[in-house]
Formats: structure tokens, C-alpha cells, sequence
């Protein structure tokens, strides 16, 4: 079943073995109406459009989900394994979750530059 995005915001075009892959972000959203939390859906499609996977990442307000929701999909792309990139690079673009110190959430975050 594939999860509705809503609006997207963002995307981004990746390539693995010769394949594209797209990682679609949709506008964060309330929980529910009148309160602060939000949460972001994301995506991964591959290059027919079909769903490889998709979740979302909650947040006190839209800027905590979206920057988990960065985070998720970084994380995600890690676990699937090697062999992904994007602009011919193996850094995604995405943050990666660091788990250094239990006490504080924290990320980071690598780019080509080109």
C-alpha cells in the first residue's frame, strides 16, 4: 500500500547499479488539529514509481519533523547498504544519526561538492 505524501516538498534522484531511485519528502502535517506535533512522510520510489519503502518522522512542531524526517531517510539509505549515489558520490546529502552521546540527538551531515 503506498503511503500518501500529501504535498511534496522535496526531492531527490539517486542511482544504484544503473537504476534511478527517488526519495520523495511531503509537507509536514499536524498530528492533530489544534496541537503543535507534526509529523513528515517520506518515500523511496524506484524508477517505475513503485514503493520501496516509506514512513514518517514525528516532531514537536514542522522544523523538528522535517529535520528527523532528513535524518530518517539518511538512516534508512545507510541500512540499505552500499552502492547508492548521488551526483556519481557515495555522500547522499542526508544526515546520518549520531549516537555518541545518548543524553543529546545529534547528526551529521556530508555533501560533494561540485
Amino acid at each position: 500500500m503506498t503511503q500518501d505524501l500529501g504535498t511534496i516538498i522535496a526531492r531527490r534522484t539517486l542511482e544504484r547499479d544503473g537504476e534511478e531511485l527517488t526519495v520523495l519528502i511531503g509537507l509536514p502535517v499536524p498530528f492533530e488539529e489544534g496541537l503543535p506535533d507534526h509529523f513528515c512522510p517520506v518515500r523511496l520510489e524506484d524508477s517505475e514509481g513503485r514503493e520501496l519503502w516509506a514512513t514518517r518522522a514525528g516532531g514537536i512542531d514542522s522544523v523538528q519533523a522535517l529535520v528527523l524526517a532528513l535524518s530518517v531517510i539518511g538512516d534508512r539509505l545507510a541500512a540499505d547498504g552500499p552502492g547508492l549515489t548521488f551526483l556519481e558520490r557515495a555522500e547522499l546529502g542526508f544526515p546520518l544519526t549520531d549516537l555518541s552521546d545518548p543524553a543529546v540527538w545529534s547528526a551529521h551531515i556530508s555533501y560533494p561538492l561540485v
